[in-house]
């Protein structure tokens, strides 16, 4: 988004989408070292969505 909560150029979501809730039980992330898991999957598809300078782009878990 940009600086006033405005999409980016060419990136639509739909208001109905950003109000939907997870499509698994919360409950889950209670469970050892799932919490860690979720985060380390969304910084992973964050490095896939925004390019970085040298195009780097790993597969989840990859290190």
């Amino acid at each position: 988004m940009g600086p006033a909560g405005d999409p980016e150029p060419g990136i639509a979501i739909p208001a109905a989408k950003i109000e939907l809730r997870p499509s698994f039980p919360l409950e889950v992330l209670a469970e050892p070292g799932s919490l860690d898991l979720l985060v380390e999957r969304l910084e992973w598809f964050r490095s896939a969505a925004i390019p970085t300078p040298g195009g780097a782009h790993g597969s989840p878990g990859a290190s």
